[in-house]
């Protein structure tokens, strides 16, 4: 039964990734840095750094529902990837870079300020 309901917290999870990526698109002032999955990882890093950091407040289950469910969902390493080779090939080395560090650093970031400070 636990996967069906973390299946169930990942539908929900891609879901919530799509909507919010579709309502992000509008503050794309340019086509270079890929804003909408750069602002969802970095959410996504924050919120399971806090998860992590509370797990004794939730049920083993509860925390794989949300981490590995809805945060694994959620957050999209295959789309990241996908908008890196995408700047490589139209030669946006200066986006290509800022991107690689905003999503690595800021996720690490973001993880941190969940884990230790929320």
């Amino acid at each position: 039964m636990t996967f069906f309901y973390v299946g169930l917290a990942g539908g929900l999870g891609a879901f919530c990734r799509f909507s919010l990526s579709i309502w992000l698109s509008r503050l794309q002032t340019n086509r270079d840095v890929p804003i909408p999955i750069l602002m969802i990882n970095i959410a996504g890093s924050l919120l399971l750094g806090a998860v992590q950091a509370h797990l004794g407040l939730f049920t083993e289950n509860v925390g794989l529902l949300i981490s590995t469910g809805f945060l694994g969902a959620f957050t999209t390493f295959s789309t990241f990837s996908m908008e890196s080779i995408q700047l490589i090939q139209e030669k946006k080395w200066a986006a290509f870079c800022w991107y690689i560090g905003l999503t690595v650093i800021g996720c690490i970031a973001a993880y941190c300020l969940g884990f230790f400070i929320l």
